[in-house]
This record gives C-alpha cells, sequence and structure tokens, in this order.
C-alpha cells in the first residue's frame, strides 16, 4: 500500500508524540491504590491514651500535741525533791568521854577502848545536841546506860541523865547513842555500860 507523499513522515510523528505521552500520563495519574473501606479494620490495634500519674503529694504534719497529753507528759514527771538546807555549822565545843563501867568485867582500858572508839565517831551529833540546851553552861555532863548484845549492833539505851536543860536535848542525846553500831562483844556476850560524856566550851 502506498502513501500519498508526505503523509508518511506526518504519521510517524504522530507516532512518536503517542508513544511519549503514554508514560507522562502515567505518571500524573499516580500509583493504584485499592479502594479500602472507612470502617476501622477489626485487626488494628487500638492506643488509649494513658491517664498522667497522680502527683506525690507532701507528708502531713504531724500532729500537735494536745493539751491532755502535755499534762499526762507533765504528771509522769517526778516532782522535784526539796534541796535541803545546809546544816549549821558545829558549836565550838569539846566533847571527851569522862566515865565508863562496864557490869562484870575488870574495865582495863582494853576492854574500853572499842566501846569509846565506837562512840566518838559521834560526837558531832552530840554537839548539835547541845547546842539545843538552853542557856547551856560552860561545862555539863550527859549520861546513858547501854546494852550492847552480844552480835553487836545498836544499843539499847536507857537512865539518861544530864546536867543540860530544854526540850528535846535529852531526846537528841538518846538518838546520837542509838545510833552508834558496835561490833561483835567478845565471845559473843551481852555487855552493860555505863557511859557519860562531858561538854565543855573552848
Amino acid at each position: 500500500m502506498r502513501y500519498p507523499a508526505g503523509m508518511l513522515p506526518r504519521c510517524l510523528w504522530t507516532l512518536g508524540f503517542l508513544v511519549a505521552l503514554v508514560p507522562a500520563c502515567r505518571e500524573t495519574s499516580g500509583p493504584d491504590v485499592p479502594a479500602t473501606s472507612s470502617a476501622p479494620s477489626a485487626s488494628a490495634p487500638s492506643f488509649e491514651r494513658e491517664a498522667p500519674a497522680p502527683a506525690a503529694s507532701a507528708p502531713a504534719p504531724p500532729p500537735a500535741p494536745s493539751a491532755t497529753a502535755t499534762a499526762l507528759t507533765e504528771a509522769d514527771d517526778p516532782p522535784e525533791e526539796p534541796a535541803e538546807e545546809p546544816e549549821a555549822p558545829l558549836p565550838d565545843i569539846e566533847v571527851r568521854n569522862v566515865g565508863m563501867h562496864i557490869g562484870g568485867e575488870e574495865n582495863t582500858s582494853a576492854q574500853k577502848r572499842p566501846i569509846r572508839a565506837e562512840v566518838q565517831k559521834h560526837y558531832d551529833a552530840m554537839k548539835r545536841c547541845w547546842a539545843m540546851a538552853e542557856e547551856p553552861p560552860d561545862k555539863a555532863t550527859f549520861g546513858v546506860d547501854m546494852r550492847i548484845d552480844g552480835e553487836g549492833g545498836a544499843a539499847k539505851i536507857t537512865n539518861p541523865r544530864s546536867g543540860l536543860k530544854g526540850d528535846g536535848v535529852k531526846d537528841c542525846m538518846v538518838a546520837a547513842f542509838e545510833g552508834v553500831v558496835f561490833p561483835r562483844q567478845p565471845g559473843g556476850v551481852a555487855r552493860m555500860v555505863s557511859f557519860s560524856v562531858e561538854f565543855q566550851k573552848k
């Protein structure tokens, strides 16, 4: 089949134009995307937004002690003991043993010495008793009888006699003698002792 002159080149040009046009159309149309349903798929995971964790609150201050608790605490405290008053200075007086007789014995110095030594430890207490007397004389005596058990200890005081006057002086002196603690007596035998002291101002 023969084509008229000039027609063949025109057809070739048209064909080349169409061939060049096809790729351009593909690029503008975009890739084929399969149609999907607008409803969410059952298998698609769901993402829920987690609620923020509550902020840590500051610890509450400890409760103030109530008046009842304070009162109980104060009540539990032991009461303060009153301060002891200092003792008055000892009077300027001398005390010495002027008489001792041990019943039923030879009354040697060796027999008397242990008894005198124990009574001497309480001479300061006797000085305070002398200070209680009414217008105490420059010189005065006080005597008692003491029964000392064979095992020793405090003696039983009887027959107090004194040249000191005043309420409480006699009781004070008896208490001073009762405060003497004697050791075990020789042979564990009880002894009856008459004992006298003399007060004299220096």
